[in-house]
């Protein structure tokens, strides 16, 4: 587990063309995040989120609760969470 300025500091590893060369491989459909649960039918299945997904979930948030340049919100999942 890392923490806040600890994952920050981790990009600073990385060649920034590198960096710049990955990003240019992204596109918004791709697969971000699987969350696994057993929701109401007690089978456990994964849920493929996308970038997209995450990112309007966080705008719209945002928009319905009015949020304005200066506001921050802070998001916990309670769920096992595995990054791709």
């Amino acid at each position: 587990m890392y923490s806040a300025s600890e994952l920050l500091l981790l990009g600073k590893n990385m060649d920034i063309q590198t960096l710049k060369d990955i990003q240019k491989t992204v596109v918004p459909d791709d697969v971000m995040m699987m969350q696994y649960t057993s929701g109401t039918t007690g089978f456990p299945k994964g849920v493929m989120l996308s970038h997209y997904n995450l990112a309007n979930n966080g705008y719209l948030t945002g928009e319905h609760m009015n949020f304005t340049d200066k506001d921050k919100l802070c998001v916990v999942y309670h769920c096992s969470i595995v990054s791709v």
